[in-house]
């Protein structure tokens, strides 16, 4: 039987409703900034797409703030850019990538604006602006994105891109990569005890020791974890977005982990502005019976990839490298609910 969050209001990300619009309740193909870019003309510009998304609010609802962020410094270099969207070179391409990736937008800026020789953007090409939204982990495979997107582009399988470079596209169709789970620990002596005697609150990487999300995503230290493991508890969790807080209850160690991973992928879903999860009680609000909406609730586009968080934890590179994340999904793609689909 699979494990029952515990849930509160702040469950889910601020600006998400709490009851879907019925549009939700559609199984429809997780694609709502990617679809957006893709509606632009064949003859529409780089600097065109770019001063258009900058004035749409709405990219920080579907990409977040990482690509809103470099959408306003970006935005100043499309008078550099040529409306066609070319730059001098492969190479100067790939040092702009670098550039911008590092803040240095000024110095992409340069590099771009050297010359007019046909170079697609393969760091951000003009139809999918949106798969930046994937790029908040410091340690995003920058140098294997050009290769996937060529060879997407040449008629490649996700299969052979996955195997070949890493990434692959998640629900939302942006680029993503897998962290492993080497040497994740969850450490129930960590903290200070609270009310009962299993009960503790640490910081958030002191119960959950996990070095690919602690060097990926740094700044979720400052969270607050609450960890209770005694053979009373029932398996759950909760992840409060307004109280920076993350809760896991477990009758083993063990156990912990598992719960502890499905809450960690609803961290980084929340810094991405992946999809989210929910609750059933979303749905059973809205008057739907408890049975259809805990089904409504496990079709959810977090919580699917949650579960694959669970499902592939402890999952060695080799095993990892020959079957991507989507393959190993318990609902199909086409069946997955975007609370952020309009």
């Amino acid at each position: 039987m699979a494990e029952r969050e515990r849930y509160d209001d702040a469950h889910r990300p601020a600006g998400v409703v709490n009851s879907p619009e019925p549009a939700v309740l559609r199984s429809r193909r997780c694609f709502a900034a990617s679809s957006r870019a893709s509606t632009a003309s064949a003859t529409e510009g780089f600097s065109d797409v770019v001063a258009r998304y900058f004035v749409d609010e709405n990219v920080r609802y579907y990409a977040g703030p990482h690509l809103y962020e470099a959408l306003v410094k970006l935005h100043a270099l499309t008078q550099l850019l040529p409306g066609s969207g070319t730059v001098q070179s492969t190479q100067d391409a790939s040092l702009a990538g670098e550039e911008a990736k590092a803040g240095n937008y000024g110095k992409a800026a340069a590099h771009l604006g050297l010359g007019t020789v046909n170079a697609a953007l393969d760091w951000l090409p003009p139809a999918k602006l949106a798969l930046i939204g994937g790029t908040m982990a410091r340690t995003f495979p920058w140098s294997q994105l050009p290769t996937a997107m060529k060879m997407e582009a040449a008629g490649k399988s996700a299969d052979e891109i996955w195997r070949a470079t890493g990434l692959e596209r998640a629900a939302d169709e942006r680029w993503t990569f897998e962290i492993p789970d080497t040497g994740y620990q969850v450490n129930p002596n960590a903290g200070k005890r609270i009310g009962s005697e299993s009960l503790t609150v640490a910081p958030l990487y002191e119960h959950h020791v996990h070095p690919g999300v602690q060097e990926a995503y740094p700044s979720l230290s400052k969270w607050q974890s609450q960890l209770s493991i005694s053979p009373l508890e029932r398996p759950g969790g909760s992840t409060n977005f307004n109280r920076s807080r993350l809760a896991v209850y477990a009758p083993t160690l063990e156990q912990a982990r598992s719960v502890g991973i499905h809450e960690l992928k609803h961290l980084i879903d929340w810094i991405e502005k992946h999809p989210p999860g929910g609750s059933p009680d979303q749905f059973m609000k809205l008057g739907i019976p408890e049975q259809e909406a805990y089904d409504l609730y496990n079709r959810l586009v977090g919580e699917v990839a949650a579960r694959n968080a669970q499902k592939r934890l402890d999952w060695g590179d080799i095993i990892r490298r020959l079957r991507r994340p989507a393959a190993t999904e318990d609902v199909p793609r086409h069946r997955q609910i975007n609370l952020y689909d309009e």
